[in-house]
């Protein structure tokens, strides 16, 4: 199940025997209720020699590197096709249709490897379906229907521009707000889409906003062009930030909370990081090399980040890193390039080729 962001153009969407299982426990966001790539859900076969998963479905829903949501027995995700964005909402059993909207886009296709298509992952919250297009375009849906509540077109509000490969980060829905980065953060009203506060322009990243909660204290954080930017979530205002330069503004793996330490990581010879959050300022623990996540988040588990090391383009490695140190403990070329998540205690991983 394509729970995380796929490397190759996404022509058709597959659902494996052993997602069945998952179908108790929503997965309403890009990466995961928690926004940490984990799945709670456990009982799923790992004896894959004997007992191997069966595709259940597959159906087209065009061009693209969306990843899904699950709701109740609903699916969500996003395609590109013929000039058009289109938004499915999926039995998750069958794949069979239950609705569908598009509109007008753009492909975003600059003859690199990448392909283009949809890229955002759909939110739902509350009943609602949240999206975001390359050009900054949100809508909101009744899940039900998928009749359109509204409707805005952020980017031109806010006067900020896609970078190369247009906006590609997902809605964050948290304790009554929408948060959406593009270059300049964004809250809004979910029920109707008027802002309630925006920064100042850091210019995008492709990374999507998360929480973090320090005692009594939430905020929110958002890895930019810039680089690591802490917000308060009632005004906006920013309490600190750290900068983290990569070619192409290219940060684009969430943020991960592990206490009061955050990891970051950016690939294009950057590396990876571990910052200390006191609740009013950033101090680095360590920096290092020997971990370059360039599109998929880490796993964190236990004081190890597991994930792929490296440009999508190259054959990498997939590493395990101490936390406490940033050192390497390990790693492999048996996996190469993919997307990662955790579920019951183990590695699921999706390669770059489908496998």
């Amino acid at each position: 199940m394509k729970h995380l962001h796929p490397l190759v153009p996404s022509l058709f969407l597959t659902l494996p025997l052993i997602a069945l299982s998952a179908f108790s426990a929503d997965w309403p966001n890009y990466h995961g209720p928690n926004q940490d790539g984990v799945s709670y859900e456990s009982g799923w076969s790992l004896d894959w020699k004997t007992d191997p998963p069966d595709m259940l479905w597959k159906t087209n829903i065009g061009r693209g590197f969306s990843s899904v949501t699950v709701v109740g027995d609903r699916l969500f995700t996003m395609g590109f096709k013929k000039d058009l964005d289109t938004i499915y909402c999926l039995d998750a059993e069958t794949g069979k249709e239950i609705w569908s909207y598009s509109y007008p886009s753009v492909l975003f296709d600059d003859g690199d490897q990448y392909g283009g298509g949809a890229c955002s992952t759909p939110t739902v919250a509350n009943g609602k379906v949240f999206t975001l297009s390359k050009l900054g375009l949100v809508h909101c849906f009744d899940a039900q229907t998928g009749e359109v509540l509204w409707s805005k077109q952020f980017a031109e509000e806010l006067g900020t521009k896609p970078g190369r490969w247009g906006f590609s980060g997902s809605i964050l829905i948290d304790e009554g707000k929408g948060i959406l980065d593009l270059g300049r953060t964004v809250a809004f009203d979910p029920s109707s889409g008027d802002v309630l506060w925006k920064t100042k322009d850091y210019e995008p990243g492709y990374s999507t906003p998360t929480t973090m909660t320090l005692g009594e204290n939430k905020f929110i954080l958002v890895f930019n062009s810039y680089g690591l930017v802490i917000l308060e979530p009632e005004s906006g205002k920013e309490v600190c930030a750290h900068p983290w330069e990569t070619d192409y503004g290219v940060n684009s793996c969430i943020p991960q909370v592990i206490g009061d330490k955050i990891y970051i990581s950016a690939d294009y010879g950057h590396g990876c990081a571990l910052l200390r959050f006191n609740g009013d300022s950033l101090d680095l623990v360590w920096e290092k090399t020997t971990m370059m996540n360039h599109f998929n988040t880490a796993s964190i588990v236990d004081g190890y980040a597991y994930g792929f090391n490296g440009h999508v383009s190259r054959e990498g490695e997939f590493k395990c890193i101490s936390l406490e140190t940033g050192d390497q403990v390990w790693e492999t070329r048996d996996v190469m390039k993919g997307s990662n998540l955790l579920v019951d205690g183990k590695l699921l991983i999706l390669t770059g080729s489908g496998e």
